[in-house]
């Protein structure tokens, strides 16, 4: 992780409040788009599945 190269506490705890401030972003966004996917009918959420599938494989 890169806190680990950082010297300054300081810079540091930004850096871990800022990760732990877009976890909850994604968290949220997923409870989002579980609600809308449940409102779609089956082909569109089939899609909107399969492109959050795409989104999340880019990200690892």
């Amino acid at each position: 992780m890169a806190a680990k190269e950082v010297d300054d506490p300081s810079l540091r705890a930004d850096m871990k409040a800022l990760s732990g401030q877009e976890a909850r972003h994604y968290k949220n966004q997923a409870r989002v788009n579980d609600i809308v996917r449940d409102r779609l009918s089956d082909h569109a959420a089939a899609a909107m599945r399969d492109l959050e599938n795409q989104l999340d494989a880019d990200y690892r």
